[in-house]
C-alpha cells in the first residue's frame, strides 16, 4: 500500500470558522450547496469574464457590449435624476485618447469608493450622453486590476464579486486541504496539484490556466466514478455464478425454429452472451441496440440457454405494457421447447410454487422484487430499459442466494432500446461488457418522416384518414396527459394551448375523426384499463390510439403505419426516434409526422435533423450534445452522476480515468478508507 500524507482537514470544517462569514452568509452559502471549507474552493465558476483586453476610449463604438477600458477618474459628482428622482453617481474618465462618462443609478456609496486621480478598469455597454456630448457607460462594472474574473453560480445576497472576496480572505485554508488522488496518479497523468488547480480555477491568468484546472477536477470526478465501476467488476470476479451451457445442436435447433433469420449483429451478440453464460463468473453485459434491431430475440436466446441448463430467468420490464408484450413474444418463441413462461405484475399474480419452477421464464414489473426471495433456481436476470430502474432495485435481483445447495449470483443482462452513445455507455455502465446491435433485419422499410407546417395540418389528417380507410391504424402521441400538467412539464405553445392527450382526443373525436374509433392511453389509467385499451388496439378494434410517450417502448402493432407526434419540440431527438420506431413493424410502408406550433427557426432546424436520419446512435449523439446527459436519460434517474466539471461527452478523459482507476485498485494505491471518503456523485444520490 502506497503511503500518503494524512489530510490536515480530515472532517468537514464548519463554515462559522471562515473569515468574513457570519450566520447570514452561512445561510446563503448553504443555498449554494456549500457546507464545509472544501466546498468553498470546489464551488466552480460557471463562466469567466476577460478584463485583460483593454480598449481605448476613442475606438469604442456606440452599442458595443462588454468592452473594457483603463481610465483615470477626473471628476466625481452626485445628484438626482430630473424625472424619476433616482440618485445618480457620475464620474468622468479619461485615457490618452479621449473622455467617457460613467453613471450609476441608486448607488450613492460609490462616491466614497472612487477617488479623483486614481486609475481603474471599467466594463460596460457603450452609450452616448447627449447633454455632455460624451460616450457613456451606464451601471458599468469596475475592478482595481485587469484580470480574467470568475463568475459563479449565485444566490440572492451573494454575488460573484462577494464570493471572490470570501475566497481571497480564506485562501490560506486551501493549502490544508488534502489531495485525494494518489501522487503517482497525479504525476503520471500530468495533473496539476490540487492547490495549484484551485488557484488557476479561481484566479486564472490565461484560458490555458482554466483548461488545466478544469481538466484536473474533471479527472478527479470521473476517476472516483470509474473506481466504483471497477470495484463492481472486481467484486463480480470473486463471485460465482451457475454454468448455463447447452450443446451446439440445441442452439442450431432453436435458431431454425425462429420465424425469421437472425442478422449478423444478432448472431454476434447472442454468441457473446452464450459464451458468458458458459462460465462460472457472473455475466454483466449491456445489450445496446437501435429501435427494431432485435434485442428481444437475442435475450430470448439467453433465456433458452438458461432453461435448457435447468435454471430460471427473470425478465424485469419498467411498465406492464412492456412486460405483457415480452410475455406474448417469449411464450410464442419458447412454448415449442416446453419452456414455461409466466407473467407477474400488479394485475397478474402467480402462486408461490410457480416461482420455483427450475427451467421457467418469469416476466414482470418491479412488483416481482417483492418475491425475489422465492426465486430458488435463478440463473439469469434480464432487465429491459435498465436506466429506468434504480441501482437499489437492480441490486435486489443480483444478491447471492443458494442455488442447488451452492451460493451463487445470477448472470445479468441489461437491455436498452435507447441507443446510448459510446461515451455515455462507457461512463455510466463501465462495469458492464457491451454488445451493440446496429443492423436492421432485411426487408424492413424506412419510415418516411416529415416535419409538418401548421398550415398543412389538415392535409396530414386527410392522409391519416386514407390510411385508416386502407385498413391501417394510427398512433397520435402528445407530451401531456391533460392541461393541468402544462405548468410543471414545460413551456406552453406559442398560442397558449398545451397539446394534451385529453384535449387532442376530445377535439379529434368530435370533429375531423368523429366517424372513426379512437382510444386513449396514458400513465394515469389503471393497469386493467391500459391492458384493455392495448388489446383493443392490437385486435384492430380501434383505428387511432391517442397516447403519451408511455408507448415509447414495448408496443408492437404491425398494422400501425402512422405515428403523429404533437408538440414534437418537447421531445428529445432520441425519444422521437424511439416513438417513430413504434410503426414500420409490418409489411406496409409507414410514416411519421412531427407537429409543432412553435414554428421558430431553431425548432425547425432541430426537428429537421430527424427527417432523413435513421441512425439511432447518431441521433443519440446529437441529442446528448443538445440536451446533456441528464435530460437524455431523464432527470429522475437514480444513481445518475451529478458532475460539477466533468463532461460525459469527453471520451478520451473517460477512457483515461477508467485506466487510472483500474491501476489504482490493482496496485493498491488506495485504501478502503479512501474509497469510503470519496464516494462518486452517483453513489451519493442513492
Amino acid at each position: 500500500m502506497a503511503s500518503r500524507t494524512p489530510p490536515i482537514i480530515s472532517t468537514p470544517s464548519p463554515l462559522a470558522g471562515l473569515a468574513g462569514v457570519g450566520p447570514a452568509v452561512i445561510t446563503k452559502l448553504q443555498r449554494l450547496g456549500i457546507e464545509k471549507v472544501a466546498d468553498l474552493f470546489e464551488h466552480a465558476p460557471r463562466r469567466y469574464e476577460d478584463w485583460t483586453v483593454i480598449r481605448l476610449i476613442k475606438s469604442l463604438q456606440i452599442g458595443e457590449a462588454g468592452v473594457v477600458i483603463e481610465a483615470r477618474i477626473t471628476k466625481i459628482s452626485t445628484g438626482r435624476s430630473p424625472r424619476r428622482r433616482m440618485h445618480l453617481t457620475s464620474i468622468e474618465l479619461e485615457d490618452s485618447t479621449g473622455r467617457l462618462l460613467a453613471t450609476w443609478f441608486n448607488q450613492p456609496f460609490l462616491a466614497n469608493v472612487f477617488r479623483v486621480g486614481e486609475t481603474r478598469f471599467f466594463r460596460g455597454t457603450v452609450g452616448f450622453d447627449r447633454h455632455q456630448g460624451l460616450k457613456q457607460f451606464t451601471n458599468p462594472m469596475h475592478e482595481p486590476r485587469a484580470a480574467i474574473l470568475a463568475i459563479y453560480p449565485e444566490t440572492a445576497g451573494l454575488s460573484s464579486k462577494q464570493f471572490r472576496y470570501l475566497l481571497l480572505k480564506n485562501w490560506p485554508l486551501a493549502q490544508h486541504l488534502a489531495d485525494p488522488l494518489p501522487p503517482v496518479i497525479v504525476n503520471d497523468h500530468h495533473l496539476l496539484a490540487r492547490l495549484e488547480a484551485f488557484k488557476l480555477l479561481h484566479t486564472p491568468r490565461t484560458v490555458s490556466d482554466i483548461n488545466q484546472a478544469r481538466r484536473r477536477f474533471a479527472f478527479e470526478e470521473l476517476f472516483w466514478f470509474a473506481l466504483r465501476n471497477e470495484q463492481l467488476k472486481v467484486a463480480l470476479r470473486h463471485d460465482q455464478a451457475s454454468y448455463l451451457a447447452v450443446g451446439e445442436q440445441n442452439l442450431i435447433d432453436f435458431a431454425k425454429l425462429l420465424p425469421f433469420t437472425l442478422t449478423a449483429g444478432q448472431r454476434r451478440a447472442a454468441w457473446q452472451i452464450i459464451q458468458d453464460l458458459g462460465k462460472d463468473q457472473p455475466m454483466n453485459r449491456l445489450l445496446n441496440g437501435d429501435v427494431g434491431t432485435g434485442k428481444t430475440v437475442v435475450a430470448t436466446f439467453a433465456s433458452y440457454v438458461a432453461a435448457q441448463a435447468g435454471y430460471q430467468t427473470i425478465w424485469l420490464a419498467p411498465t406492464e405494457i412492456l412486460a405483457e408484450q415480452h410475455y406474448k413474444t417469449l411464450k410464442k418463441l419458447l412454448t415449442p421447447f416446453h419452456i414455461p413462461v409466466y407473467l407477474y405484475t400488479s394485475s397478474h399474480r402467480l402462486d408461490n410454487s410457480e416461482f420455483r419452477i427450475k427451467n421457467s421464464v418469469l416476466i414482470g414489473t418491479h412488483a416481482i422484487l417483492n418475491k425475489h426471495d422465492l426465486l430458488g433456481y435463478l440463473g439469469l436476470v434480464i432487465i429491459d430499459e435498465q436506466h429506468r430502474f434504480g441501482v437499489v432495485q437492480r441490486t435486489l435481483l443480483r444478491e447471492k442466494r443458494s442455488v442447488g445447495g451452492h451460493v451463487r449470483v445470477p448472470h445479468f443482462l441489461s437491455m436498452t432500446a435507447t441507443p446510448i452513445p459510446r461515451t455515455l455507455a462507457l461512463a455510466l455502465y463501465g462495469d458492464l461488457d457491451l454488445s451493440v446491435l446496429d443492423e436492421y433485419p432485411s426487408g424492413r422499410k424506412t419510415i418516411k418522416t416529415r416535419l409538418v407546417a401548421p398550415a398543412d395540418r389538415q392535409k396530414a389528417y386527410q392522409f391519416m384518414r386514407a390510411q385508416v380507410k386502407a385498413g391501417r391504424q394510427v398512433f397520435i402521441v402528445c407530451p401531456l396527459i391533460d392541461e393541468t400538467e402544462s405548468e410543471t412539464v414545460g413551456t406552453l405553445f406559442a398560442n397558449g394551448q398545451s397539446k394534451s392527450v385529453t384535449s387532442v382526443a376530445k377535439e379529434l373525436a368530435t370533429t375531423v375523426f368523429s366517424d372513426l374509433r379512437l382510444g386513449v392511453l396514458h400513465g394515469r389509467l389503471k393497469p386493467k384499463e391500459k391492458q384493455q385499451v392495448m388489446e383493443a388496439f392490437t385486435k384492430h378494434q380501434l383505428d387511432i390510439l391517442v397516447a403519451t410517450a408511455v408507448i415509447e417502448v414495448g408496443i408492437d402493432v404491425a398494422n400501425a403505419t402512422v405515428m403523429l407526434i404533437e408538440g414534437a419540440e418537447r421531445f428529445g431527438l432520441a425519444q422521437l426516434h424511439q416513438l417513430r420506431g413504434r410503426v414500420g413493424r409490418g409489411a406496409h410502408q409507414s410514416f411519421c409526422f412531427l407537429f409543432t406550433d412553435t414554428w421558430s427557426e431553431i425548432v425547425r432546424l432541430r426537428l429537421q435533423t430527424i427527417e432523413n436520419n435513421f441512425d439511432g446512435f447518431a441521433l443519440a449523439e446529437a441529442d446528448l450534445a443538445l440536451r446533456g446527459p441528464g435530460e437524455f436519460l431523464g432527470t429522475t434517474q437514480s444513481g445518475f452522476p451529478a458532475f460539477k466539471m466533468a463532461s460525459l461527452m469527453d471520451y478520451p478523459l473517460i477512457k483515461e480515468t477508467r485506466e487510472a482507476a483500474g491501476r489504482a485498485l490493482s496496485q493498491g494505491l488506495l485504501s478502503l478508507d479512501d474509497l469510503a471518503t470519496h464516494q462518486p456523485p452517483a453513489a451519493q444520490l442513492e
